[in-house]
């Protein structure tokens, strides 16, 4: 059984299940959401591959949670391909469990064991489980038309790989209901900045401030640094406030 790929390709990515079409004379396995290949397994050809054509978002207690299993009767190495936009983030699909660090990533960058990937252009969240398996490269590798493959390797059996899609991740798994990265973004710049407490705490005054902002915009502005915060306690003893960094020199 194989889906076309009749889905329209969409400037507000949609709310539905991928597509999926199995050429079993080449083993690959593909799921296409909004006109891309978003998922491909490639398993030696003929493999007895199982799978889950389709999940029914609407009777489960998140919805639009689409679950693909996939499974073989004998032990086949399989590598899996998620295909996404270049600005994909490598990330946790949970929470952290108490005494993991927090997970900080860059995009298209690849973490050991990190079993999720976020594309922030459809607020789009894949990841997996169940299997054990390792990223085949440390980074996403880019393609044409701006997006970028990372894959993984694993070994199936009657124990299954689950893969799961969540589109609008943010705006209805998570409740952020009026989150449209497609119509508007945040700010995308990392906010690089200096704070007068982990300086000085409450030894500050307008002198040091003007000190600071001066060596701040010759050596670190040209790198990125923009702001130049004075704290509170501070400003309570009546110093100037924080501003940008052309503000005080």
């Amino acid at each position: 059984m194989n889906n076309e790929n009749i889905h329209p390709v969409l400037t507000e990515p949609p709310i539905a299940h991928a597509l999926h079409h199995w050429r079993p004379e080449e083993g690959i396995l593909t799921y296409e959401y909004n006109g891309v290949n978003v998922l491909e397994v490639s398993v030696p050809p003929q493999t007895d591959l199982g799978y889950r054509h389709g999940s029914d978002g609407s009777m489960q207690s998140v919805q639009y949670i689409q679950q693909v299993y996939l499974a073989s009767e004998t032990l086949c190495r399989a590598v899996v391909t998620v295909r996404l936009h270049e600005s994909v983030l490598n990330v946790r699909p949970c929470r952290a469990d108490r005494g993991q660090a927090v997970l900080g990533t860059a995009p298209g960058l690849l973490s050991h064991g990190t079993e999720g990937m976020y594309d922030p252009e459809w607020d789009l969240l894949i990841d997996w489980h169940g299997r054990p398996w390792r990223w085949l490269e440390d980074r996403a590798v880019p393609e044409k038309d701006g997006f970028c493959t990372a894959r993984f390797e694993t070994w199936l059996c009657m124990s299954s790989l689950f893969i799961n899609l969540r589109p609008w991740y943010y705006s209805r798994h998570l409740g952020y209901s009026y989150y449209r990265p497609w119509h508007s973004r945040t700010k995308q710049d990392a906010v690089a900045g200096w704070c007068s407490w982990e300086a000085w705490r409450r030894e500050i005054d307008i002198g040091k401030v003007r000190e600071t902002a001066e060596f701040l915009g010759e050596k670190l502005a040209p790198y990125g640094l923009r702001y130049l915060q004075v704290d509170a306690s501070a400003a309570a003893r009546g110093h100037d406030h924080g501003g940008g960094l052309d503000a005080l020199r």
